[in-house]
C-alpha cells in the first residue's frame, strides 16, 4: 500500500508539500508521486481537494489526548502558550481529523449541527465545491491518476528505477515492463530548476501524458526549466 497521509498523522500537503504558494501543484506532485509507485494507493478522505493542516489559536479548541498531554507538559516546564502550541500543532492527530470540507458554508457543509472539532478556518477557500469547479482541479487530477492506472501497464507491472538518486530537489524514475517505459519527472521543491537528463535518457523519444502544471511546454529537451512543484509522466515513444 502506498500512503503519505492517514487519521493519526499530518496532511500531506502540509507536511511534505507548500501548503500555502504552491497548494495546488505540490498535491497533484504528492498524489502522482503515490499513483505512479509500486503499490495500491491510498486516498485519505481530503486528500483529494488538498485539505491542509489546521492551526487553532486556542489549545481548548484540539481534541487528540496527545496534543493536550504534550501542551501541557511544556507549559509546566516554562513554555508561553503560543510557543506551546507552535510546536505541537504541526504533530496533532487533530490535523486528519476535522470535518469534510464539502462546500464554503457554515460547518464547511458538514453539519448543522456542532461538529465534534471545529472546521479548519481554511474551509472557504479550501473544499469540494470550490476545488471541482476550479481549472486546476485537484479532484479531477486524482481521477485522471486513477484512469491511467488501468490504462498504463507499466503503473501495475513495471519494475521502478530511480535516477539522479543524489539531487536534492529532482525526483526521476522509470517504471517498465514488457509492454510499456514510463518516465516520472518532479520538481520537489520551491525553486526553479533545470532539468538534468541522464545520458540513458537522451537517445530516446518521450511523449508526455501527463503534468500538474498546464501551461508549460511538453518538451523533454536540455535546458529546459521546472517551476516548483512541477511535475511531469511521459512514455517512452515507440
Amino acid at each position: 500500500v502506498q500512503y503519505l497521509s492517514n487519521h493519526d498523522s499530518a496532511r500531506q500537503v502540509s507536511a511534505y508539500g507548500n501548503d500555502t504558494e504552491y497548494h495546488a501543484p505540490s498535491a497533484k506532485l504528492l498524489a502522482t508521486l503515490m499513483h505512479t509507485t509500486p503499490g495500491t494507493p491510498f486516498i485519505y478522505q481530503g486528500e483529494e481537494i488538498g485539505m491542509v493542516n489546521v492551526k487553532f489559536d486556542s489549545i481548548e479548541d484540539y481534541n487528540c489526548c496527545y496534543t493536550l498531554g504534550d501542551y501541557n507538559s511544556m507549559i509546566a516546564k516554562g513554555a508561553t502558550p503560543k510557543e506551546a502550541i507552535d510546536f505541537v500543532a504541526p504533530r496533532s492527530r487533530d490535523n486528519a481529523r476535522t470535518p469534510y470540507q464539502w462546500d464554503s458554508s457554515e460547518n464547511a457543509g458538514f453539519t448543522t449541527g456542532k461538529p465534534w472539532i471545529k472546521v479548519n478556518p481554511r474551509y472557504t477557500e479550501i473544499n469540494l465545491e470550490a476545488d471541482r469547479a476550479a481549472p486546476d482541479s485537484i479532484f479531477a487530477y486524482y481521477q485522471t491518476l486513477i484512469k491511467m492506472r488501468r490504462e498504463h501497464p507499466a503503473i501495475i507491472d513495471g519494475d521502478l528505477q530511480f535516477l539522479l538518486e543524489n539531487d536534492d530537489k529532482i525526483l526521476m524514475y522509470l517504471r517498465r515492463c514488457a509492454r510499456e517505459t514510463m518516465l516520472v519527472v518532479a520538481n520537489y521543491s520551491a525553486e526553479t530548476v533545470e532539468l538534468p537528463i541522464p545520458d540513458e535518457l537522451k537517445a530516446n523519444t518521450w511523449r508526455r501524458i501527463l503534468t500538474n502544471l498546464d501551461s508549460t511546454e511538453p518538451a523533454f529537451d536540455t535546458g529546459r526549466k521546472l517551476t516548483p512543484y512541477e511535475c511531469e509522466i511521459y512514455t517512452l515513444a515507440r
